[in-house]
């Protein structure tokens, strides 16, 4: 089966997207540190239970990825500096995280390669 020409460029498009985001980690991306930047660019703040449960990932599983995706892994070396968390002003034992600015410049690159309109810097 051949896609339609419409579907082929889509395709394209997020190929490149994609390999886009590889290319700033450095490594094969899970496709759950794309559904987690994408989700906190469109709602800065959530907790990592948040986080993981919007995206049907368990808990244990996002929390290593969000280090990974952080400032620094989990083994204490540097992480791809994607996300940072800061204490959650409402939950004492929880944390919140935002995209750093590579993070939000990396969102907004692959949604320029997928043919969006970026939103506007805040």
């Amino acid at each position: 089966m051949q896609l339609r020409a419409e579907d082929h460029a889509a395709s394209t498009r997020l190929c490149e997207a994609l390999g886009h985001a590889m290319s700033v980690t450095a490594q094969t991306v899970p496709i759950q540190w794309l559904q987690a930047i994408t989700l906190l660019s469109i709602e800065d703040g959530l907790t990592m239970a948040e986080i993981a449960r919007t995206i049907g990932a368990s808990p244990s599983t996002m929390s290593r990825q969000l280090l990974d995706m952080g400032l620094s892994k989990r083994d204490g070396s540097p992480g791809h500096g994607l996300v940072y968390s800061v204490r959650h002003p409402w939950v004492p034992c929880a944390k919140s995280y935002h995209l750093t600015l590579k993070g939000q410049t990396l969102v907004r690159d692959m949604a320029a390669r997928l043919g969006c309109e970026p939103a506007p810097c805040d």
